[in-house]
């Protein structure tokens, strides 16, 4: 067995070694398989792990993510230098090479956040364009209130527990927001920034998925109250049976912002008479 035959069922247990030997004897699918774009903190692990457990798709979460601490660990430094020194070239072969070994006949999922074609010096337009010629025909976009978003990455971060089982009684423990200085996409930005880039991503996907074979879902719409209403539409989108799935995450951080933020007022006279204002009173 190879040693990323090995790494693959460290990654994801026993279903990818039948998804290696599958592959070994089927002929790969070359078409339908599916992006989906998100600004992270949106629900997108729950319903990714709710999709990979249907037998027909092979779902894959954030391959680049995966690569970027796999590289960072391996040059033994953080992943915010690994900025503008890989390629977009090494970042679509890295996604093609985990479909043509691990997904077989199914369709492979793959997800993208807002930093990940920047730090390969790429933008959203250039990945579609190019993953259309890799058989993905199928694009979901996934959004949250930017702020909230915002704010469960800054929990998670601070408590070092990004997702909790499903059932998990979760402790909330209010946080501090430096409006100044926030780490977001492996790298420190402001407040108003980081919201900004949100909000560009957001419009620039809206744009590009106009056209296209797109499936637009919100956490707030589809996934906060029944994450199986998200399941139900992308299975219907895209065209393959349904397999009741196990719930297996739960929410991090349920309550009001202003509950959560310690200094809110803080937060809010940055925020005062910008786009981002509404979001306060989620």
């Amino acid at each position: 067995m190879s040693l990323r035959t090995l790494r693959n069922l460290r990654e994801r247990g026993p279903r990818a070694l039948s998804s290696r030997l599958r592959g070994l004897v089927q002929s790969p699918r070359d078409e339908g398989h599916v992006l989906m774009v998100h600004n992270g903190r949106s629900g997108s692990t729950l319903l990714g792990d709710m999709l990979d457990q249907n037998p027909n798709i092979f779902w894959d979460g954030e391959t680049l993510e995966k690569m970027f601490h796999r590289l960072s660990d391996e040059a033994g430094q953080g992943i915010d230098k690994l900025y503008g020194s890989l390629s977009f070239d090494a970042a679509i072969s890295e996604i093609e090479d985990r479909l043509d070994k691990l997904a077989g006949n199914r369709v492979f999922g793959t997800e993208l956040q807002d930093y990940h074609p920047v730090m390969v010096s790429s933008d959203l337009e250039q990945f579609v364009e190019r993953l259309k010629r890799t058989g993905f025909t199928r694009f979901i976009s996934l959004q949250r209130s930017h702020l909230r978003k915002l704010v469960s990455h800054v929990v998670a971060t601070q408590k070092e527990q990004f997702h909790v089982s499903s059932g998990a009684k979760v402790r909330v423990k209010q946080i501090r927001i430096n409006p100044d200085r926030i780490y977001i996409g492996h790298r420190f930005t402001t407040l108003l920034d980081a919201l900004s880039t949100y909000q560009e991503f957001s419009e620039a996907t809206q744009r590009l998925f106009d056209a296209e074979d797109a499936l637009f879902l919100t956490y707030e719409d589809h996934i906060k109250s029944d994450p199986t209403v998200a399941l139900d539409k992308a299975i219907e989108f895209l065209g393959v049976e349904y397999h009741q799935p196990k719930i297996n995450f739960g929410k991090t951080t349920d309550i009001a912002i202003k509950d959560l933020i310690e200094n809110f007022d803080e937060v809010s006279d940055v925020l005062a008479g910008s786009a981002f204002e509404h979001e306060l009173a989620d």
